[in-house]
């Protein structure tokens, strides 16, 4: 009898840390830093998906891009985010991944166009 309130017990301490764990769908949600000092906001639309936009910019040419979608159609796979990442000022789309470091303050992008490559940080506020 003992055993089985031990069990019990145990179940419910992991099910309950579970519950409270941050899953990989609330880390990216939120405002992010640009390596360029842009303001960026990761937000759900809809079923799993997520978007970003720009919200503010230090540099005056980046000011007209604030408000307008810099990327779309994020999705969760695995430890990574795999989605569509939006150039403001031509709207032409690049395939990109994120990765979210393990203490959720760093947002790594790779954008792929071609055999070519790109890479930035993003920083969580």
């Amino acid at each position: 009898m003992k055993q089985i309130k031990i069990g019990l017990v145990v179940l419910l301490m992991t099910a309950s840390a579970q519950l409270f764990a941050q899953t990989n769908t609330d880390k990216i949600i939120g405002k992010w830093q640009s390596e360029e000092k842009a303001v960026l906001e990761v937000y759900l639309t809809t079923g799993n998906n997520f978007a970003a936009k720009q919200l503010s910019a230090i540099k005056q040419k980046g000011k007209q891009n604030n408000g307008k979608i810099v990327a779309k159609g994020i999705t969760v796979a695995g430890k990574e985010y795999n989605g569509i990442v939006i150039n403001p000022k031509d709207n032409k789309e690049y395939k990109a991944n994120w990765t979210i470091s393990d203490d959720g303050k760093n947002l790594k992008m790779k954008v792929k166009w071609g055999l070519l490559s790109f890479k930035e940080t993003w920083i969580k506020f």
